[in-house]
């Protein structure tokens, strides 16, 4: 389920090993992407800092209008049962499909965040356009990877126009491969966004 803040509050007083899957936001970003720049001024007694970054700036989440969609169905919080798969498993996972049950959030790990503030990060990259028939039918509300990008724009589109948020940028994710566990991703509250940086945890 999504959304729920109910189920977050219920959740948390039975688990307390929580996962951070989300990086630091600093000045690493997608080449040709905005900058991301601090600049503090002085008003009176109180420091107050101007940010600017771009919208996809390290763990964020992709909304319909990254590709051109109306954002009319995008939850604020994205809230449910999540899974971990290594993405050398990926195609004997989904063969699997069928016995897969209660999964809102699928996680793909590819160890590519291991490169995470070098410039190979950004030459790294999967595509998951031959899988995408079996993970449509999968019914998650998510899926996400901890690399740059998912794939290319059909990608993206197939899976933002069946309703499959897509969140890219992710770490942490060799803590949870093979496990299911509770996924919370909190982005930033900005309406009619094509993407925003999010707050994802792993609770198991």
């Amino acid at each position: 389920m999504l959304g729920s803040m109910g189920d977050i509050k219920d959740l948390l007083k039975n688990k307390n090993t929580i996962i951070d899957l989300s990086h630091e936001v600093m000045d690493f970003v997608y080449p040709g992407d905005p900058k991301f720049c601090i600049s503090t001024l002085k008003f009176e007694n109180f420091m107050v800092s101007e940010i600017k970054m771009g919208s996809h700036i390290s763990t964020h989440v992709d909304y319909p209008k990254h590709v051109g969609l109306d954002n009319d169905s995008v939850v604020d919080v994205i809230v449910g049962e999540g899974f971990c798969v290594n993405i050398g498993n990926l195609e004997e996972f989904l063969s699997k499909s069928n016995y897969i049950r209660n999964i809102d959030v699928l996680l793909i790990y590819t160890s590519i965040s291991s490169l995470w503030g070098r410039e190979e990060y950004f030459e790294r990259g999967i595509n998951i356009k031959d899988y995408l028939n079996d993970l449509l039918s999968l019914g998650i509300k998510a899926i996400g990877v901890d690399c740059a990008s998912i794939g290319d724009y059909d990608v993206h589109k197939s899976l933002l126009l069946n309703g499959i948020l897509i969140i890219e940028n992710l770490t942490n994710l060799d803590i949870l491969v093979n496990k299911s566990f509770f996924f919370i991703g909190l982005p930033l509250k900005i309406k009619n966004i094509d993407g925003v940086p999010i707050r994802a945890i792993a609770i198991l």
